[in-house]
């Protein structure tokens, strides 16, 4: 079966990712292979977004 939400050598830019939406998306779009930008306006709950 094709995979059609194949996102390899693709850039996504989310923001608000920090919570709710934003949040959710990223790690989507993060698990189907896209390299994402993610921007959070709260500096103390971004850090989850790094890593491990």
């Amino acid at each position: 079966m094709k995979n059609y939400m194949d996102l390899t050598g693709r850039v996504a830019v989310v923001t608000g990712a920090s919570s709710g939406l934003g949040y959710e998306y990223s790690k989507a779009l993060a698990e189907n292979g896209a390299k994402v930008a993610a921007f959070a306006g709260r500096a103390d709950s971004s850090c989850f977004l790094l890593p491990s």
